[in-house]
Parts: C-alpha cells; structure tokens; sequence
C-alpha cells in the first residue's frame, strides 16, 4: 500500500458561435362563403460552432518536492450547421349547417443537418514518449415526413360536435456517422473511416390513424 497525494491544474477556453434564422408565414385565402384554405409556410437555418481549449499538469504531492507526472493539451472544434422546411395547406369546406365542415390537410417536412467535430489530444508522462490523440468525426443527418388528414365534423348541439377522420404520414430518416484517425506522418487524415466507430443508419415506416372524435367548447372552456 502507497499513500501518494496528487493535485491536478486545469485551464479550459471556450467560444461559441450561434447563427439561427426563422421564417415564418400565414396566407389564407376565402373564394366565398363556404371555402377556405390556408397555407403555413416555416423556413429555419441554424450555423453553429463551438472551439474549445484546454490543458493540465499533474503533480505528485507526496514528497516535499511536487513531482510532475504528465502533462496535457487537448483542442476540439465542433460544427454544425442545418436547415428544416415545412409546410402545411388546410382546405375546409362548409357543408350546409355551421358546424358541419369537412377538412382536408396536407403536410411535409425536409430537414438536412451535418455535423464535423475535430478533437486534438496530446498526453505528455515524465520521461516517457508522447502519446497523441487526434481524430475527426463527420456526421450527415437527413430526414422528411409526408402527412395527410381527412376529417367530417358534424354537430349535435350548439356547443358540441362529432367528428370521424383518417390521418396518414410516413417518415424516414438517414443518420451516418464516420470517424477518421489522423495519420502524423502524412500531416492528413486518414480517408479510410474506423470500421467499429462508424455506422451508417436509415428508417422509414408508414402510420395510418382512423377513428371518431368529440369536442365541447362553452365561454372558453373545451374538452376534446
């Protein structure tokens, strides 16, 4: 058993930079009476970008003499950067009493994001040689959803309705992940990927929802 006492100095820098923009609209549109569609366009953009630094020493306290046992300097860089497009059309037509209307909604999503992280890990032991650590993760995420809905509302009293409807939406969705190491005596990274940290992902499934409704709504207060 050795009773050894240790102290550790650690200095961290981080800069973060955030970029986002969003659009968002609404447009509606009234031939007559008893029509009406509306649209509701979403655009969003996102950059981002995160840089961070840090280093460290370790010392040996258990003498009068502190001991240096190693020393380090790690960096990384993570970007990412992204958009998400959707929208949505809604036509609604009435059909003869006030409540009694028929809907149709069409909608979709599109959103593409990439991400690049950079890690740089040097770890320097007291009369031992460097050991190095440096590697770069690419990440590409791609995904869209297709949806539609049919419902008939149909009154039964002057604060109630009864509903019956049909949704449809398919999702897919495509995640790759590939890490490369950085090959010191090229000064590049290497262009094939690490085999067991890289994965490549995707999935689409089909949903299909059909049943009845109800909706209460008196002086503000409703129950669905």
């Amino acid at each position: 058993f050795t009773d050894r006492a240790q102290m550790r100095y650690d200095t961290t820098t981080t800069e973060r930079y955030n970029t986002e923009h969003r659009i968002e609209g609404r447009l509606e549109y009234k031939p007559n009476a008893n029509h009406s569609i509306m649209m509701r366009p979403s655009f969003r953009f996102q950059d981002y970008d995160n840089l961070s630094n840090a280093s460290g020493k370790l010392f040996d306290t258990s003498r009068s003499i502190e001991d240096l046992i190693n020393d380090y300097i790690s960096g990384s860089d993570n970007k990412r950067w992204g958009y998400n497009i959707s929208n949505s059309i809604i036509y609604r037509v009435r059909l003869g009493k006030p409540v009694r209307t028929r809907t149709t909604d069409i909608g979709g999503t599109i959103s593409n994001t990439d991400r690049r992280t950079c890690t740089n890990i040097s770890l320097f032991y007291t009369g031992l040689p460097e050991d190095l650590t440096k590697r770069k993760t690419v990440s590409d995420s791609k995904s869209y959803r297709v949806n539609g809905r049919i419902m008939y509302s149909e009154p039964i009293s002057s604060y109630s309705q009864v509903n019956a409807q049909y949704r449809l939406s398919y999702n897919y969705s495509d995640e790759d992940q590939k890490v490369y190491d950085w090959l010191a005596m090229q000064g590049i990274y290497d262009t094939d990927p690490i085999s067991d940290r890289s994965s490549v992902y995707n999935s689409g499934y089909l949903t299909q929802q059909v049943g009845p409704g109800f909706n209460w709504s008196k002086n503000r207060n409703a129950i669905t």
